[in-house]
């Protein structure tokens, strides 16, 4: 499993507890049970000083920017905001076949099955062949 497999789980987990949490606290202050806060409590403070750690070593392996390693940890500090970064963090997974994200707004497989039968890409698909530029095919 990819780090920011892991770090995309953590996120999950740890913004799942962090609701969970907060409604254990709730409960509690009506004053029907302490239990619950405890035991939801402890288990968020694990998950999130666990995902702290895994950030910390993706930002090293995936070469995330100390700006973008911030606000993946500061948007944690949000209820429900481990989700948000589950779906920006998808950005950084790699993609089937390749050993770097991909970028752009092309799919990686797109681009390879286009490659791979030697078919052109379409005028307006952003190949540099466009309004203002000639081909050599066009002349």
């Amino acid at each position: 499993m990819g780090i920011v497999k892991v770090v995309r789980w953590t996120a999950y987990v740890e913004a799942t507890l962090f609701i969970l949490l907060l409604i254990a606290v709730v409960i509690q202050a009506t004053g029907n049970g302490s239990l619950a806060a405890a035991i939801v409590g402890s288990m968020h403070g694990t998950v999130f000083t666990f995902y702290i750690i895994v950030v910390l070593i993706a930002r090293f392996r995936v070469k995330w920017r100390w700006r973008t390693t911030a606000a993946i940890l500061l948007i944690a500090c949000v209820p429900g905001g481990g989700y948000v970064v589950d779906r920006y963090a998808f950005r950084f997974e790699p993609r089937a076949g390749s050993t770097k994200p991909e970028s752009g707004s092309r799919s990686g497989a797109a681009s390879r099955s286009e490659a791979a039968s030697g078919a052109r890409p379409s005028p307006g698909s952003g190949s540099g062949s466009g309004p203002g530029r000639t081909s050599p095919e066009h002349g």
